[in-house]
Parts: structure tokens; sequence; C-alpha cells
């Protein structure tokens, strides 16, 4: 997949949160120059450059041996919205799972840990910081659900608390097998809760983790946490593999894993950020919002009463993009008069793909790369811009010509 970043880096920014695919483990981390921990850290800050503390990013200001700052955890603000993005795996100073092969793992899923300093950090951030939207990114939580000879990070909101389906909790909830709050003596020092918790009593409103394969939404203790799909699935693959029961999964029981293969969109305004869940394959439904939530500015709370599909004027996709024929998908919450507009970089009008009243629903409007005298315009960066319903959305597209 990496050789698809360059197709859209030029105009998006592409910000990594590290995964078990990046290799940079605690338990391979040994302070030595010759391990694949400081290789591919390495290899990551050359080639996928990670945000740094500065002026506008928060982060690890940690220096490693033989790797400096590694950019490992983060967090940044994007108008209302407020983004913070964890590291479970360089702490992990003990590997919990085996599978794929090894042996050897502890199978104790308390050697998931974010680390003290990381730790530290998520609070003293959640703690400074008071935005208007909060989501927090991660690879897998710092709990599982212990497939047999695995525990290898598995596992959404069963595993957050033991009351939602009698399992432990872990790191990430506090809890041992019964039930019991052991969070203090299983970490001590970690002095500001279990990270649920300290998600949930500070304002945090949605957790995105990935790993498992599939998309899911669920809710626990005002928080909504979504697991992300795996955009190249083909292979039939379930929530029930891990033990999920609770929430909106896509695929559902029975089906194969093709509806997986999506993004997420958040739209952020004053009053609300919209998340959506959007298939790209198989092509028959590409584009098609599969679920959507929203979080509401006041009260600061999740609304998870939004069926997939639910009204909201605002341009979905471009695709391709690049492209020679973009085709802008957009969505309209009511009928109403329309206005979709081809500019320029300097707020020009190239085209006009729409102009009067269309029905409420979806549609799909094509650009041919043609201005309004009819010429074809240059290859270049250009925006189209969506009026209705007293709304305006804009999408950046890379015309080539």
């Amino acid at each position: 997949a990496r050789e698809y970043v360059d197709r859209i880096a030029h105009s998006l920014p592409f910000v990594l949160v590290r995964g078990n695919h990046e290799e940079v483990n605690g338990w391979d981390y040994d302070s030595t120059p010759n391990n694949t921990a400081v290789w591919s850290s390495n290899m990551l800050l050359k080639y996928f450059p990670p945000p740094m503390p500065d002026s506008f990013y928060s982060g690890n200001t940690i220096s490693y041996p033989d790797i400096g700052l590694p950019g490992n955890y983060f967090a940044f603000d994007v108008g209302a919205l407020r983004i913070r993005a964890l590291d479970p795996f360089l702490y992990s100073n003990t590997r919990p799972h085996n599978g794929h092969g090894e042996t050897g793992g502890s199978l104790n899923g308390w050697d998931w840990s974010l680390g003290l300093d990381q730790y530290n950090w998520l609070n003293t951030d959640l703690t400074t910081y008071a935005p208007t939207f909060s989501m927090l990114a991660t690879h897998h939580l710092t709990s599982c659900y212990a497939v047999p000879g695995l525990y290898y990070g598995r596992g959404g909101v069963e595993v957050v608390k033991h009351s939602v389906d009698g399992r432990p909790s872990h790191e990430w909830g506090g809890e041992d097998s019964t039930g019991t709050f052991v969070f203090g003596t299983q970490r001590s020092g970690f002095v500001h809760g279990a990270p649920h918790d300290m998600l949930s009593s500070l304002g945090n409103q949605v957790v995105i983790k990935g790993h498992d394969h599939f998309h899911a939404r669920q809710a626990l203790d005002g928080m909504v946490y979504v697991t992300m799909a795996k955009p190249d699935a083909t292979e039939e693959q379930t929530g029930n593999l891990w033990g999920w029961k609770f929430g909106t999964f896509y695929p559902t029981q029975g089906t194969l894993a093709l509806e997986n293969s999506g993004f997420y969109s958040v739209v952020v305004d004053d009053s609300m950020a919209t998340y959506s869940y959007i298939q790209t394959y198989p092509a028959a439904g590409e584009g098609t919002v599969k679920d959507m939530f929203t979080v509401l500015s006041s009260p600061t709370s999740a609304n998870l009463d939004v069926a997939p599909g639910a009204a909201k004027t605002w341009i979905q996709t471009v695709r391709p993009n690049p492209s020679r024929v973009p085709n802008i998908q957009w969505q309209l919450a009511r009928t109403g008069n329309v206005r979709l507009g081809i500019y320029d970089a300097a707020g020009r009008l190239v085209q006009e793909l729409e102009n009067g009243r269309r029905e409420a629903g979806t549609h799909v409007s094509r650009w041919d790369g043609r201005s309004r005298q009819g010429s074809r315009v240059a290859s270049g960066v250009y925006f189209a811009k969506l009026e209705a319903d007293g709304r305006l959305d804009a999408v950046k597209l890379v015309y080539i010509r």
C-alpha cells in the first residue's frame, strides 16, 4: 500500500499511527544500534516523518539512543478538533502474544502498555487542552481478547470493561479476570487511573483503533469506540472471530469482508463533528456511506442514533483523485437548490456542474476537465465547491490533463 501514499501526499498530509507492521516493539529495543526497533524507527523518521513537538504539535520529547526523538505519539488541533495519537508498542517490553510462527510470548494481556511517560503525557494533554471536539487514535487498546495462544491486542469495548462481557480489561480498563480493579497494583506510579477512565472523565469523545480488519462502532461511558476497516480486505472475516458482540458491525455475520474496504471522513463545523464510514470496494458500492454518527458541540456527547446514510449535505468524495475525469459524489439532505462548481486556486469559477433544484439523496457529477468556455484547463489543483441547504462544502482535487 505504500506506493499509493505518493498519490495522495502531494495534496494531503499523511500522518502515520504506528501499528504492528511498523515493527517498533519495546521487546525488540535493547538500546543497541542493530535491532529491528531502531532500524524501523529510523526508516519511519526518514520516509514517513511524524509530527514533532513544537509550538503547534504536542508529543514525545524524550530522545532514545540511536533513534533520537521517535515521534511515536503526538497531538494537534485541526480547527475545533483535537487529534491525539498513541503508541502501544514501544513501551510494551515483554511480548504478550504468540502467532505467525512465534513462540515464547508471555500470554499476559497486562504486558501491553502505554508506558509511564506516554501515559503522563496523555493526562497532561487532556487536562491542558479543552477543545470543542476530541478524538484519540491508536492501533489497538492496551487490553486484548485472549484468543488462545495469541493475546494479540484484539477487541473492542468487550475488553474495556469487565461488566460488558465478563472479560479482563488489563491496562486499558484496569480490571482482572474477576472484574476486580487492580490497576494500582499492576501499574505502580500510574496515578491518573486506567486510560479508558481518564479519557472518559476528561472529555475525549471518540477512540479510533484498527488491527481487527473490519468496521465496528460501539459506545461506552459517553465515548464512541470505532474500529477501522482493513482497506484491502477480500477475505471472510467478522468480529465474532475475536469475541466481538456489541455494536454496529460491517460486515455482519456470514458476509464477506469486501464491505470493510473503506475510510472514515470527519467533517467539523461549529455545532457538530460528523464521522462517516465510506465504502471504497467493491466498485458497485464505492462512495456509499455505510455508517455515520455525530458528536455535538453542546452538550459534548456522542449522538449514536444516526442511521447509516443519514441526511447530510456535503461532498462525500472525489474519485479518482488525481484524475483526468473526476467524479464528484455529493449528498443532499433535503430537496432544494444546489450549486456545484469547479474553482481554481485563486477562487475563480472554472466550470459550473450543477445549478438548480435537485432531489434529496446521493448524486454524482462528472467534470470533463473543460472550462466554461469549452477549452481544456491546465493540470493542477482545483476545488469542487457545493452550495446547498444553507451550507458550503469544498474539497480539493488534482486534475491531470
